[in-house]
């Protein structure tokens, strides 16, 4: 996809990348409300937590990007400037 690369990096990104993503429900598409090619994507990121001699991971990023399936000749991207808006940290 368009202007795709780096996208939701992190650990479980890169830990998955062969198996698919490892996080369940980890993503929401909700369309642009008043626009027929406009989506907002919602994605989670993991990274590892060793906490108490246990390791684990966990969600610790919430952030969205802009879709448009217009780019790229109707295969669609992310929109440049609007990829990778941090919402949300959990701590």
């Amino acid at each position: 996809m368009l202007n795709s690369l780096n996208f939701n990096a992190g650990y479980a990104t890169s830990f998955y990348e062969t198996k698919g993503m490892g996080i369940v429900q980890g993503t929401l598409i909700i369309p642009m409300p008043e626009s027929d090619t406009q989506y907002y994507l919602f994605h989670v990121t993991a990274e590892p937590i060793v906490a108490y001699g246990n390791d684990d991971i966990n969600p610790l990023y919430l952030s969205f990007s802009l879709i448009d399936m217009d780019l790229d000749g109707g295969n669609g991207g992310i929109v440049g400037g609007h990829k990778i808006y941090m919402l949300l940290m959990i701590p």
